[in-house]
């Protein structure tokens, strides 16, 4: 039961020190020569800035800039430089990104 117990909170504090919790938009992105463009909605544009994470699957590249809002679709175009394949992809924008251990430490 104690040997449990140590395991347990072991891999927790591993989590703590090595996991993060990401906070993230569901985007669409196309990629063309390791550009990404994506489109945002202006609900969420202002959690959106330059520097933020863009996933697509395991590859994370990083937000260069944010364009002008498009009236026609009622979107920001955002645009980041990440290195995966040319294409159509499921993204997602990380807008902030936490340490678990800083919960206990804050």
């Amino acid at each position: 039961m104690l040997l449990c117990a140590a395991v347990l909170l072991a891999g927790a504090l591993i989590w703590g020190i090595f996991g993060h919790i990401d906070t993230q938009i569901a985007v669409y992105a196309e990629v063309e020569n390791e550009k990404a463009l994506c489109r945002v909605k202006s609900a969420d544009i202002d959690a959106v800035h330059t520097g933020d994470i863009l996933k697509i699957e395991k590859t994370e590249g990083v937000v260069t800039e944010i364009g002008e809002y498009d009236e026609a679709s009622g979107t920001y175009t955002v645009f980041a430089d990440i290195a995966a394949g040319d294409g159509y992809y499921t993204a997602y924008l990380v807008t902030e990104r936490i340490r678990p251990l800083s919960f206990v430490l804050n």
